[in-house]
């Protein structure tokens, strides 16, 4: 049975608007050749309109088999959150043909992340479930969410209604955390005031650490969080460099070009949103505004995922190294994140193998693809049918240009030296021509076994989907991070379904792959086994995973058998 498309909408909503939006699309439809100027203006009506459904946290999902239904747990809070109005809406049985996806171009912003987050982790809840696969009893996902919120202290007290107010959550305190070898802590304050020096910490206004809050300084142990960075003043000194009414959500990155780290960055920022509607439900109402605030020193310019942060939230992101707040500036509320280095992607460790699902991982793959317009459902189809399916789309993430660049640049190193290889062209060369041959293989049927596209000669079919549901179609494409934009790489990446990759950062682009729905495939050389990184990131969305050990000229014939017998597992 072919997957079903749901939308997640409070019902009221959904009746009130749709119509407008099928009617505009009708009439635009009929009188486009007629009137070609009215055609524009009601095209920029369908966007204003669409842009409406995102704000409000329209999101297409999909239904898998036969039930939809989150854990019990998950449910409970969901209901808590104010979603008692909200339910799935059965797209297939309303006469209107079903809304267009969100965010089809432009500059598109998420006015209110931590509502968005709360609906795709729902989501991520909902397939896992479906599949029946193993989350380690939730080790990383909602349970894990609700185990951090149970461990919240006082860090330090208010003494008058005016004074900070510190809250933190720390893994350690509970038994079901203590596997994270790493010890974590978010915090929440409101009332705190900027204090403007070269580490861009904050100070207190007349908060008193408590017991507690000194005991978790001593368990952190060194690790950064807000109690180790902030300057406790008892003094109630007023807020003289004015004062910020909207929430802020300060991070401190790890990275700012290496796709693993960066991923690691993501996925904490999703937990730390995932936490905050945890603490304060309010903060993913509707009309709730929020702004990332950057405490790392990282500015524009060499900065490759810019696109990606500056779309989240209402108000542009600040960079405190280039904007820092004026000196006594209060902050009525921020959501403080943990610091960099510490991620799920990594919390097992390097060498330790992990193979559970997990929805925060699951869940922070499809927020940040929504940011760019990609959706849980297969991409349309370039005539618009609504029924359609995934395509075979098999990619190569090279490295070429990036070693090339090292070179030039006096920064080889003998670990880069370990993971290159000399026949890159030639392995490249052999996938192309092994599935196009692939395809032209003859069925029972007398037909070709598949249509085999290659994405230099017909780049427009990489990211739509398949509408002939009686022939597959396989595509090939490579794509060298380095030379491209992260919007290019991220639309390569998103559509893909089987990534393949020598071991190195560019495959924490697979972060973005549709969560349950592709292959990695990870080429490693010697000094990298026992490198479980990408291993247990695919576990955790849903991917199925292989590693292709290899020399520095790579076995070409074995890696192409272990694709193919992929792809023919996917017709």
């Amino acid at each position: 049975m072919a997957p079903q498309a749901y939308a997640l909408l409070p019902t009221s909503l959904m009746h009130e608007h749709r119509p407008k939006a099928v009617a505009l699309v009708r009439t635009m439809t009929s009188s486009a050749r007629a009137k070609p100027l009215q055609t524009v203006f009601m095209s920029l009506g369908i966007f204003f309109l669409l842009h409406y459904f995102s704000i409000v946290g329209t999101t297409l999902v999909e239904k898998v088999g036969g039930g939809s239904r989150a854990t019990a747990g998950f449910g409970e809070w969901w209901e808590a959150q104010g979603r008692n109005g909200t339910k799935w809406v059965d797209l297939e049985e309303e006469s209107s043909p079903p809304p267009l996806p969100i965010a089809l171009g432009g500059h598109f912003k998420d006015l209110n992340p931590v509502r968005t987050v709360q609906h795709f982790l729902h989501l991520a809840e909902i397939e896992i479930a479906a599949r029946k696969l193993d989350t380690c009893n939730g080790q990383m996902g909602f349970p894990m969410a609700l185990a951090y919120n149970s461990t919240t202290l006082d860090f330090c007290t208010p003494q008058t209604p005016s004074s900070t107010s510190i809250s933190c959550m720390h893994n350690y305190y509970s038994n079901s955390l203590k596997w994270w070898p790493y010890p974590t802590a978010y915090c929440f304050s409101s009332s705190l005031t900027a204090y403007t020096d070269k580490g861009h910490r904050f100070r207190t206004r007349g908060c008193e650490l408590t017991e507690e809050g000194d005991r978790l300084r001593e368990d952190m142990t060194g690790e950064g969080f807000l109690g180790s960075e902030v300057v406790m003043d008892d003094s109630e000194s007023g807020c003289k460099g004015g004062k910020v009414d909207h929430t802020v959500l300060v991070i401190g990155r790890q990275d700012q070009w290496n796709p693993f780290h960066v991923a690691e960055d993501l996925v904490t920022t999703f937990l730390a949103l995932v936490l905050a509607s945890l603490e304060d439900p309010a903060l993913g109402h509707e009309g709730a505004r929020l702004q990332v605030v950057f405490k790392d020193d990282y500015e524009l310019e060499k900065n490759h995922f810019t696109s990606l942060w500056d779309r989240m939230g209402s108000f542009p992101p600040r960079r405190l190294s280039l904007d820092p707040f004026q000196d006594q500036t209060c902050l009525t509320k921020a959501i403080h994140s943990i610091g960099a280095g510490a991620s799920l992607l990594s919390a097992t460790g390097v060498g330790k193998e992990y193979s559970c699902a997990a929805s925060l991982t699951w869940g922070s793959s499809h927020y940040y693809r929504h940011l760019f317009g990609l959706s849980p459902n297969p991409p349309p189809s370039r005539t618009g049918s609504p029924r359609t399916r995934r395509p075979i789309n098999v990619l190569w993430l090279s490295r070429a240009q990036m070693e090339a660049k090292a070179k030039s640049a006096a920064d080889w190193s003998s670990w880069r030296e370990t993971r290159h290889i000399e026949n890159e062209p030639e392995l490249v060369e052999r996938i192309r021509r092994g599935l196009k041959e692939l395809c032209e293989e003859k069925g029972k049927d007398g037909r070709e076994t598949c249509g085999f596209h290659d994405s230099e000669e017909e780049p427009e079919r990489w990211g739509v989907g398949e509408e002939d549901l009686g022939r597959r179609e396989v595509r090939f494409g490579t794509i060298d991070p380095v030379a491209h934009a992260l919007d290019t790489q991220l639309d390569f990446v998103g559509h893909a379904t089987i990534l393949l990759s020598l071991h190195g950062g560019a495959l924490g682009l697979s972060l973005f792959l549709p969560p349950g729905h592709a292959s990695v495939f990870e080429l490693q050389a010697d000094s990298v086994t026992g490198n479980f990184h990408f291993h247990n990131m695919a576990a955790q969305m849903g991917h199925r995973y292989e590693v292709v050990l290899h020399e520095k000229v790579v076995d070409v014939e074995e890696v192409w058998r272990r694709v193919r017998e992929r792809v023919r597992g996917d017709l």
